[in-house]
Order: C-alpha cells, then sequence, then structure tokens
C-alpha cells in the first residue's frame, strides 16, 4: 500500500501489542485453571491500564512500558475510582508484567518497585439480629418469598460466599447431617453447616421447587439458575422492603455478620477468617474495638448455631 507501513509482526507480539499481552496473560490464566471470575477480574483491571496507554502513550507495547508510565496511570485511576480499585490494578498489572518477564518477553517488571496506594479500612458493616428478622419477616409466603428466606438463612447461618451459594446444586445438600459442599477460591472444595431453623426454610423451599433442566438449587420464578448478582439485587430489594438503611446491602454482609457472631461467641479467629492474614486482622480489629455490641449472642432465637458451620 502507498505511503504506508504495516508492521503486521508487531500486531500479535505480545511485547509490543497491549491486546496481543493481554490474550497471552488471560490464556495463561485459563491454563492455570482459574475461575472465570478470576478471568474476568484480570481482564477488566488490564483494559484499564491499556485505555490509560492508549490515551496517553499511543504506541507503547509492554515492552516499552516504564516506572513512569505506571505511576501515571495509578494517579490518573485515583482521580477516578477509589483506592481499593487502584490496588486491584497494581496487583493485577504485577502478575500480568510478572509472566511477560518470566516468559522473556520483556526485560524487567516496571510495577517490581510499586506499593499498594494507602487506604483506610472501612468499619465492617454487619446486619443486627433485629435487622436479620425484619429480612426475613420481609419475605411473603409466594415462592420468592420462600427462596429469599432460604437464601438469606443460609448465608446468614453459613457465612458462605454469594458465589458459593449461586453454585449450590441440588447434590451437594446433606439434609441428614445439615451441611452443604461448596467450591470456595481457587477451586478448594469445603463443607459447610447449618442449624436446623434453616433446615427447614431450605427444605419449605425445595418442596416449591419444580423438577427443572437445571440442577442449582435456587432458581428464579422462570426455572434459571440464579446468578451473584441477581441474588446481590434480591438481598436490596429485600432490604428496602425491610426499611433498613445506613448499612451496605448486599450478600457478603451477611458474610461479615456471620464471621462477626462467630467470633462473639467464642469462635477461633484463624477458622472464621481462613482466606487471608488480612481478612484475620481486619476482624480482629473488629472485635476488638468495642463497636460490635448490637449484634447477637452466642445462640439467637432466630435459630441454633451449630459448631460446624465454618468447616
Amino acid at each position: 500500500m502507498v505511503g504506508q507501513i504495516l508492521r503486521i509482526d508487531s500486531l500479535k507480539d505480545p511485547a509490543k501489542n497491549m491486546a496481543a499481552a493481554t490474550e497471552y496473560y488471560l490464556a495463561y490464566c485459563r491454563s492455570r485453571n482459574l475461575s472465570e471470575n478470576s478471568i474476568i477480574y484480570y481482564r477488566n483491571r488490564l483494559a484499564s491500564f491499556a485505555t490509560y496507554v492508549a490515551d496517553n502513550a499511543p504506541g507503547i507495547g509492554p515492552k516499552e512500558t516504564s516506572v513512569q508510565i505506571v505511576r501515571e496511570f495509578i494517579s490518573w485511576e485515583l482521580e477516578r475510582v477509589s483506592p481499593a480499585t487502584v490496588n486491584h490494578s497494581i496487583i493485577a498489572l504485577r502478575a500480568f508484567f510478572n509472566l511477560l518477564e518470566n516468559d522473556g518477553l520483556i526485560e524487567r517488571n516496571p510495577l517490581a518497585g510499586i506499593k499498594k496506594v494507602h487506604q483506610k479500612r472501612p468499619l465492617i458493616e454487619t446486619f443486627s439480629q433485629a435487622q436479620v428478622e425484619a429480612l426475613l419477616a420481609a419475605c411473603g409466603s409466594n415462592f420468592a418469598g420462600v427462596r429469599d428466606r432460604a437464601m438469606m438463612l443460609l448465608l446468614y447461618d453459613s457465612g458462605a460466599r454469594a458465589s458459593e451459594l449461586c453454585g449450590l446444586r441440588l447434590e451437594d445438600v446433606d439434609w441428614q447431617e445439615c451441611t452443604f459442599r461448596v467450591t470456595g477460591k481457587g477451586d478448594k472444595e469445603r463443607l459447610v453447616g447449618f442449624g436446623e431453623v434453616t433446615r427447614r426454610a431450605v427444605q419449605m423451599y425445595s418442596a416449591r421447587r419444580p423438577d427443572l433442566d437445571t440442577t442449582a438449587l435456587f432458581v428464579t420464578c422462570y426455572g434459571m439458575p440464579i446468578g451473584r448478582h441477581r441474588l446481590a439485587r434480591i438481598i436490596k430489594g429485600r432490604c428496602e422492603r425491610a426499611g433498613i438503611t445506613g448499612l451496605r446491602c448486599s450478600p457478603h454482609t451477611f458474610r461479615h455478620t456471620f464471621a462477626i457472631s462467630y467470633l462473639r461467641s467464642g469462635g477461633d479467629l484463624f477458622t472464621a477468617a481462613e482466606d487471608t492474614w488480612a481478612q484475620r486482622s481486619y476482624y480482629d480489629q473488629a472485635l476488638l474495638s468495642g463497636i460490635q455490641h448490637r449484634y447477637r449472642g452466642a445462640a439467637p432465637d432466630v435459630f441454633t448455631r451449630r459448631s460446624t458451620s465454618i468447616v
């Protein structure tokens, strides 16, 4: 083509092309059998960086990315998103450039000396016993109400993650032992226990659930599996109906509520926060601060706590 030179060899070179490098890294993530949520997380954070580079340093690929460009990107993101999101970007980019460096595509990881930005630890938001009771009372007797009551009790009684609850299948539940098998982060399986009141609520829902092609335990009124975003909307809607304000109404708030209640009931800190040392410290600080007095005691009237709930 007259007047235009196209370097075809650079279009698919991960060292010179950010889009190619992103796909290179995501292929690596898939080879490690990372969850789809993790892959989406990395894709979104890398896309943010690629957008910044395209707008502010066009033509620059991973091999030419400097520490200065990374620092300018961090400053750019801090003006637009929360420090927590910026730290997610730093973590994702560090892993991304680490792979490129280890595979010999770049000489040095530009994030090698970059530290995460400072972020304040927010107070852990949890539901009070009265708020949980109000949420349960806000559920009617129709299919959606019985289902929502079962889901919220299961979240409250077990501390399960939203993705774990949504991933439950009919065959995962052991009614006799009051346990269910979940696959959590890193494809780690564990048994989670629940109490008698929760068992009755979930069985009441199961009796209303028709035979469907899907084996998902919790489904919509149209017979489709409930996903994380749908679950979040359900919890938010129930909070609005119950008149609960002043805190984040989400499935994860149930998880925090469970953890704090478990600790206040004499539970083991290392078991309650099995994911990371940071999370253990997080719960420890909340427990010692004395701000959690409004939460329920060891055996509230809503249900009976089982010691196996956090296996």
